[in-house]
């Protein structure tokens, strides 16, 4: 890594992962999907140097869906079970998982025992680099960069769940890469996002927002929001996060407000639907020496409305926010 450019170059198709040297090395691939019944769907598949062996991938599915219990469906597998082809269409193939781009068309199927999950998206992938990335210091030795792929769009999805008849869904939804070399708590104290689309018979308002709090702990959270009405994202900056205490039931649960100061933006979670830590995932032995390395990265997503614009009505949508616990 002998200079920047060296570092942050990549494959010259965008499914196309660029191995790098270290064991901090990791490339993420993440598909996220609104649908217009509030269906959510996000997939991941990575590459990564990070646990034991180097060049391992993984596969992930998190499908929530309004009324149900929250499915989360992960596989990793080793170096030999990946490829990247550029012909006779761009494919990356992980396990029993595909990412390609057909023409004009991108395609994503992720199949994990009784579930499966076909994405189809009338936009090719094309390399452009999101607003919120990361260099650690000036000479690239760590550095976070995050590309939207694929733009917040229409796509359609056939979404089959165990003992369910499979249902053919639309709505909007964005692909992004990642590619980093350094551990998640090198970059952020946190990342947030928000996704929200309503259906176009309800006037079809879209809007994004992916921000992070920054590794210095300077008072509130930076990135960018997208609202349809722009034709590029709007840099963000300072915003807040409180957790505000809410009865469910016989129960308490803490929501999260996000506002943005001198603006009108409020991000309000409504329902906490999930909490996914990997740390609790690989169990107590792996479980502790991933948090020695890494941290404990928590992901929590929420139903959640953001009121955009006092000209606009509010927006339904998933937030999503991981911090380290």
């Amino acid at each position: 890594m002998s200079s920047s450019g060296e570092v942050i170059s990549s494959s010259p198709h965008p499914f196309g992962p660029t191995v790098l040297p270290g064991k901090s090395y990791s490339e993420t691939y993440k598909l996220s999907a609104l649908c217009d019944d509030q269906t959510f769907i996000q997939v991941q598949m990575m590459i990564t140097n990070v646990g034991l062996g180097d060049s391992n991938a993984a596969c992930e599915l998190l499908v929530l869906r309004p009324g149900e219990k929250p499915s989360k469906t992960s596989r990793r597998f080793n170096k030999t079970r990946w490829s990247f082809s550029a012909t006779p269409r761009p494919t990356l193939s992980i396990g029993p998982c595909r990412l390609w781009q057909d023409g004009e068309s991108t395609g994503c199927l992720i199949a994990f025992d009784s579930i499966t999950a076909s994405i189809l998206i009338d936009r090719p992938a094309r390399s452009q680099q999101s607003p919120d990335t990361i260099a650690a210091d000036k000479a690239f030795k760590k550095f976070y960069v995050n590309e939207a792929l694929v733009p917040w769009t229409r796509l359609s999805t056939a979404l089959r769940m165990p003992r369910l008849p499979e249902k053919q869904l639309k709505g909007f939804g964005m692909l992004e890469r990642s590619r980093s070399v350094g551990y998640p708590k090198d970059f952020s104290n946190g990342w947030i996002s928000f996704y929200g689309s309503t259906a176009v018979g309800a006037g079809g308002t879209q809007f994004l927002a992916e921000c992070h709090f920054p590794a210095s702990k300077a008072p509130g959270a930076i990135g960018w929001t997208w609202n349809d009405r722009d034709h590029v994202p709007k840099p963000l900056s300072g915003l807040q996060m409180v957790m505000k205490r809410k009865a469910d039931g016989a129960h308490e649960t803490a929501l999260p407000i996000l506002t943005e100061p001198h603006a009108a933006l409020v991000i309000s979670g409504e329902q906490s639907l999930f909490r996914y830590s990997i740390v609790d995932e690989l169990g107590p032995m792996l479980g502790s020496v991933v948090r020695l390395i890494i941290g404990n990265p928590v992901t929590r997503y929420y139903r959640a409305q953001a009121h955009v614009s006092d000209d606009q009505s509010p927006v339904e949508g998933i937030l999503e926010i991981m911090n380290f616990e």
